[in-house]
């Protein structure tokens, strides 16, 4: 299996079921061995790094206790000197209605992934994000 150079990649994760936060990061973990990932657990703490690092790849899930997902999406998007305002965002969710994929887009959301997903379709997306080579 082919790994993805993933040197200096800065990944930040937002999920508050401790069972998906740990699928999730291992995923990463695969595909991006070298990574440095950030997790939050709640929309507040996701708005405080997102507010105060810059990352190269958000995965967000939309379902949090606190603030929606969408919301923390929208916050970056329509800030334009936001430090984040033009990482990509992929949202990991459950709920994936139409009209729920719709509204990611709408706030600037770039790719859906339903939950579960497999590791080769967040290698994919993430390697279509960050534009990694196969090594």
């Amino acid at each position: 299996m082919s790994q993805a150079s993933s040197t200096e990649k800065n990944i930040l994760i937002v999920e508050d079921n401790a069972p998906s936060m740990l699928l999730t990061c291992a995923l990463i973990k695969r595909i991006l061995p070298t990574a440095a990932i950030s997790k939050a657990t709640d929309g507040e703490t996701a708005l405080a790094l997102l507010n105060s690092q810059t990352f190269d790849l958000i995965v967000l899930d939309l379902v949090l206790p606190d603030i929606n997902g969408i919301i923390i999406a929208e916050k970056v998007r329509t800030t334009p000197n936001h430090p984040n305002f033009k990482t990509p965002i992929i949202a990991l969710t459950a709920n994936v209605f139409p009209i729920v994929q719709e509204q990611c887009m709408k706030a600037g959301i770039n790719n859906f992934i339903p939950k579960p997903t497999s590791e080769a379709t967040l290698r994919e997306t993430i390697e279509k994000y960050l534009e990694i080579a196969r090594l």
